[in-house]
């Protein structure tokens, strides 16, 4: 049976630039669940505390949806014991129900509810390009141990590594993995959302982001595994209430998806600082830019140019490796049939 704040939450409609209703939804739970602070800013963020602590587990989330709000006539929530999602009775077919991020909305609130003190903050306008947490107040999270969000499909990725940006470091890992292994999660690589944008504002703490339980987010055909949405809420509230030390992080920046693929050198953009880049096998920081050739805006790894560039997969590897085609084993072994 489908947990009744969840429901609430379903039943709220926003899309990107228009969160009122679900930014007042939000505002009346953080009052009811007994928060010591509630604020927003003049971006609409909404930031919520509870309970006193030194320092406080923190969780976020964005209340935006991609999916157009549509009149009331036009959107019921449908579920079971099993799935939720969102129905058209009047054109009688499945219209978006915004597990995208309404899910992680839910698991947000939960924690506000049932931990004894935590910080919660809520996005507006993720979805065109996290609008809300790159304006977010970062002093709100100058006491927090580390920021989770729930704002991905499926069932089993939790998040380390966004766009190149590292989002946490073995101390973290350490703390987590006994958790996320006993949940079914595993490290994965994921797309931007408001966490990354964290990192980018200098949070300077462990962020992570994991899958929640939805499906086919952006589509009309979204719809949510009651299942996989409690398991991932049971798996926060342990890491929240768990994982007690502050978990620093100093995230940096790599940029490692700019190769040629004419089967040369690897190349990368030059980053800001610190200087570090990604040859697709080893991490170099290295601010010495005289070991470093640049050419048409980009910049060549000149020290160690042992390694170079498949170019179909784009994988890194030793030259040796890569045969008279410009490919990698693997690519060889699949173009095998047309090459002459």
């Amino acid at each position: 049976m489908i947990n009744p704040l969840l429901l609430e939450v379903l039943n709220i409609q926003s899309e990107s630039r228009n969160c009122i209703k679900m930014i007042d939804f939000v505002l009346e739970k953080c009052f009811e669940f007994g928060c010591t602070l509630i604020d927003y800013d003049s971006a609409g963020n909404v930031y919520a505390v509870k309970g006193e602590s030194d320092t406080y587990p923190c969780i976020v989330a964005h209340m935006d949806t991609v999916h157009d709000i549509v009149p009331d006539a036009e959107y019921r929530v449908i579920s079971d014991d099993e799935y939720a999602f969102a129905y058209n009775p009047i054109k009688r077919k499945m219209t978006g129900v915004g597990g995208d991020d309404k899910v992680g909305i839910y698991i947000a609130l939960q924690m506000l509810r049932d931990l004894d003190y935590c910080k919660v903050a809520f996005f507006v306008d993720e979805e065109i390009g996290c609008v809300g947490s790159m304006q977010a107040d970062m002093t709100f999270f100058t006491d927090v141990r580390f920021v989770l969000q729930c704002d991905r499909k499926g069932n089993s990725d939790f998040v380390y590594n966004i766009m190149g940006t590292k989002l946490y470091d073995e101390n973290f890992f350490t703390a987590i993995a006994p958790i996320i292994s006993l949940y079914g999660y595993e490290e994965s690589t994921g797309g931007l959302t408001d966490v990354y944008q964290l990192a980018e504002n200098g949070v300077g703490v462990a962020v992570a982001n994991m899958s929640c339980g939805y499906y086919n987010p952006h589509s009309d055909e979204e719809m949510i595994s009651l299942a996989d949405v409690e398991n991932c809420r049971r798996m926060v509230y342990q890491i929240m209430n768990e994982c007690t030390d502050v978990y620093e992080c100093k995230h940096q920046k790599a940029y490692y998806d700019t190769w040629w693929k004419d089967g040369g050198n690897g190349v990368a953009y030059k980053s800001k600082e610190p200087k570090v880049f990604h040859d697709g096998a080893d991490w170099y920081d290295d601010k010495d830019w005289s070991n470093w050739e640049y050419s048409n805006g980009k910049y060549t790894y000149k020290k160690e140019n042992k390694w170079t560039a498949c170019w179909d997969c784009y994988g890194v590897f030793d030259k040796e490796d890569i045969d008279a085609h410009g490919l990698c084993p693997n690519c060889t072994e699949y173009h095998k049939e047309k090459i002459v």
